[in-house]
């Protein structure tokens, strides 16, 4: 079987990299490959989408295989620890740019013998056209399930609006305010992180966004209006598409708008902006679909058949030994290590006791929804620990062997519980649930890092408890203090 490597500095979230590594991977899979993922983090829920790849951690985990027919490249530091680590071997080797100013997006060494430099936008390709003209556009680009959620003559009643970005800028917050007759709801990660779906995007009558789910609303015929933090072009139409386009449809290239500016121009332009969504969804279908893109690219790549491998050497010896020390210290930088990583775990029991023996983990993103199904026993008990760390969590739904159990999973440790989260102070949060697993379980949930206003509030709530049974303190001293005693009856007389 033919075999992928495929690298990312990190595989956890809902984010542009990641989900275009995912679904590269996705794509390889579908030509017959082999995936394998080299990553310096990884957690639920991104893994959640393909627990089937093999995904392998730096430095916690190993690569086993040296030999791969493609090697697809993202990210430089990652790459500096593969070929300072391991003795990889490949046929063809892809490298990918995302971004024409992101630092960790630059090429990295050994560019010039790569059989390809994919990059995601015209923009992205003037950034490297001094060093190379080996590269292929493979834009933002969108699988068939979004095209099949097209819908031709679809009607649309501005009602709904969803803001979907992970830079909202306080223009877009404003237009809340502005447009208060509206439901306007906010995704990402400043706001509620969710993964975009064309079940999703074909919910709202407006998508306010940048980047690759423009594309997205283009194929399932949503109404969407380009802007963010930079500014945008706002509607897409016929004439400014070119210019959008060669800037991967992000904000730049155009100017800053007024929250009244913007809520002017959505409002009177909606229903010109309809009569061009057929036309953008034919566009999507010509210039964006995944299957062909892909295709394009892979074919144009192993065109020339090869036999033989290549060795993975773009450093002498003494470069080696230096990028494999800095290669050693980048998973523990900021960009990397960071309070919104945490680990789950869950404790189950044969014998009526729990212990870490009989248990299993799985590391998270913090503000995510995560869901997960395990396939374990446990005789009468079990224990679940969101988090390794102090946090607060929402259960949202727990079903065992088919039955929903969700309300007897209290909180067995929490300072507070409000509103269904509880927040714990301590390090080893915990759900006991007193029930029988006899084949699986799935438990949704999802953590967040405490926060100061989470803290003041807790420290709050527990002061006023203090107070509270200080008073009943005090009213029972009064009442059964054999002097306070004597005093009453005598008062009383």
């Amino acid at each position: 079987m033919k075999k992928v490597l495929l690298t990312n500095l990190y595989y956890q979230k809902y984010t542009g990299s990641e989900l275009h590594t995912l679904e590269i991977a996705k794509e390889f899979e579908k030509f017959g490959y082999e995936v394998t993922i080299c990553t310096f983090s990884k957690t639920y829920p991104l893994l959640g989408e393909c627990e089937h790849f093999n995904i392998i951690e730096f430095p916690h985990e190993k690569l086993k295989e040296d030999h791969f027919d493609i090697l697809f490249i993202q990210h430089y530091p990652i790459f500096d620890y593969l070929c300072t680590h391991y003795s990889i071997q490949y046929k063809y080797i892809i490298m990918s740019k995302l971004s024409s100013f992101n630092d960790f997006e630059s090429l990295p060494k050994g560019y010039e013998k790569a059989d390809l430099i994919s990059v995601v936008s015209q923009e992205c390709a003037n950034s490297i056209s001094k060093f190379t003209n080996n590269y292929f556009i493979f834009k933002n680009s969108v699988s068939s399930e979004y095209f099949d959620n097209y819908i031709e003559n679809k009607k649309h009643d501005l009602k709904n609006i969803a803001v979907i970005s992970n830079h909202v800028p306080n223009e877009l917050y404003q237009l809340r305010n502005e447009l208060q007759k509206y439901n306007i709801n906010y995704f990402g990660v400043q706001n509620t992180p969710v993964l975009v779906t064309p079940n999703l995007l074909s919910s709202y009558d407006l998508v306010i966004t940048i980047g690759r789910t423009v594309q997205q609303c283009f194929a399932c015929g949503t109404p969407v209006y380009v802007y963010d933090h930079f500014g945008g072009p706002g509607y897409i139409t016929q004439e400014n598409i070119n210019k959008a386009e060669d800037f991967n449809f992000s904000e730049r290239g155009f100017s800053k708008k007024s929250v009244e500016e913007i809520k002017k121009d959505i409002l009177n332009n909606y229903s010109n902006n309809l009569t061009n969504l057929k036309f953008l969804y034919k566009y999507a279908q010509s210039n964006f679909s995944l299957e062909n893109t892909f295709k394009s690219m892979i074919s144009g790549v192993t065109a020339s058949q090869r036999n033989s491998f290549t060795l993975l050497e773009p450093y002498t010896d003494p470069e080696k030994t230096r990028i494999r020390a800095y290669s050693e210290f980048f998973p523990l930088t900021p960009y990397l290590s960071s309070d919104y990583h945490h680990t789950s775990q869950l404790y189950f029991s044969n014998n009526g006791e729990l212990n870490e023996n009989d248990s299993t983990s799985w590391p998270i993103a913090s503000d995510y929804v995560i869901k997960r199904t395990l396939h374990i026993k446990s005789s009468s008990l079990f224990r679940f620990d969101p988090s390794s760390n102090s946090c607060k969590c929402q259960i949202y739904k727990v079903i065992v062997d088919g039955e929903d159990i969700t309300k007897e999973c209290k909180p067995a440790n929490s300072s507070l519980d409000e509103n269904q989260i509880s927040y714990f102070l301590s390090s080893d949060p915990q759900y006991i649930i007193f029930h029988p697993i006899e084949k699986e379980i799935y438990i949704e949930y999802k953590v967040s890092a405490l926060t100061n206003m989470d803290l003041d509030k807790i420290f709050k709530t527990q002061q006023n408890n203090l107070t509270s049974k200080q008073a009943e303190i005090d009213k029972l001293y009064y009442q059964l203090h054999p002097v306070k005693r004597v005093k009453r009856k005598l008062n009383n007389k």
